[in-house]
């Protein structure tokens, strides 16, 4: 058998004060790559348990690299977070890890450790979480409220015109007054 199992570094613990606490996700999430199988297995580093079965190859859903990305935190903060993202051949996300800061990241993923997969590896770097939603659609599904001011404040103002809007709906409907 050819299989390679991949493991996170440990990080210092200290970042995850104040959160769930993250060992056991991390000490469980692995990547094992059969390449003489064309298959790979992800076991994601979040709080619930997530297999992932895929397939190695060049093809739309096939895991064909392994990219490290880099991207502001938060529109606020000067502070770098990073994520490894499983992608095909388009660059569509098949699986990622958890976001950390990016000195948290390059003690869980440094280029050596993903490098032992046999898959090619890369890293990108993005102004923006719209950016790297852009180019890799899975990446960063909470983009509008991190990729700037400006996201933030359209979603923040569509989400209360939303509200508005339900409550007066309801109260057309049910001729409820106050």
């Amino acid at each position: 058998m050819n299989a390679v199992e991949i493991r996170p570094g440990m990080p210092d613990m200290s970042y995850f004060k104040g959160t769930p606490d993250r060992e056991p996700a991390l000490r469980r999430c692995r990547l094992v790559v059969d390449r003489s199988a064309g298959t790979a297995t992800w076991v994601g580093d979040g709080l619930r348990e997530r297999r992932v079965d895929l397939t190695l190859g060049e093809g739309p859903g096939q895991l064909a690299e392994l990219v490290r990305v880099v991207y502001p935190w938060f529109f606020l903060s000067d502070e770098l977070a990073g994520r490894l993202l499983l992608v095909d051949s388009g660059g569509r996300v098949l699986a990622r890890s958890m976001r950390a800061s990016q000195r948290i990241f390059e003690q869980m993923w440094p280029f050596d450790v993903l490098d032992a997969s046999g898959l090619p590896v890369r890293e990108e770097r993005f102004a923006n979480s719209r950016r790297l939603q852009q180019a890799h659609r899975g990446a960063a599904p909470d983009w509008p409220i991190t990729a700037g001011r400006g996201w933030m404040l359209l979603t923040s103002m569509s989400g209360a015109v939303l509200v508005v809007g339900l409550f007066a709906l309801f109260v057309v409907l049910t001729g409820w007054s106050a």
